[in-house]
């Protein structure tokens, strides 16, 4: 019963967070519809919250590590393989932020043809790889 209670307060707070999120999303996406133009808080919101989301999926893992002493190590493998690919696709959209941004390759095609929703599974793998490549 205790891990049940655990697991559920884990999710209603996971569930929260992205139920407030969301809401932030809208409203700065509602911002960018009336000013008719992209705004940068709703790129860096959109890139970076799936990210933090992704930490949230893994954080609990990490806590019961942690407490088990498990020691630090950092799987760079892991993080060169995975995590690399996945933060540049999820990063796509902030580079239309920067001068040089459209030079970047697949840039244009990975945020206007395949939409935001590639941009934020690759960011919840980035959260969730990160945190999983710290412990061993």
């Amino acid at each position: 019963m205790k891990r049940f209670m655990k697991y559920l307060i884990w999710t209603i707070t996971i569930g929260l967070v992205m139920y407030i999120g969301y809401h932030v999303q809208s409203d700065l996406r509602q911002t960018a519809i009336s000013t008719g133009r992209l705004t940068a808080s709703l790129l860096i919101f959109s890139t970076l919250f799936p990210i933090f989301i992704g930490m949230l999926l893994r954080a609990p893992l990490l806590v019961k590590q942690m407490m088990e002493g498990k020691r630090w190590n950092i799987n760079v493998p892991k993080l060169l393989a995975i995590c690399l690919p996945a933060l540049y696709i999820s990063l796509s959209p902030l580079f239309y932020l920067i001068p040089f941004g459209h030079h970047f390759p697949f840039a244009f095609d990975l945020t206007v043809l395949s939409g935001i929703s590639i941009t934020a599974m690759t960011g919840m793998i980035v959260g969730y790889v990160l945190l999983d490549s710290v412990i061993e």
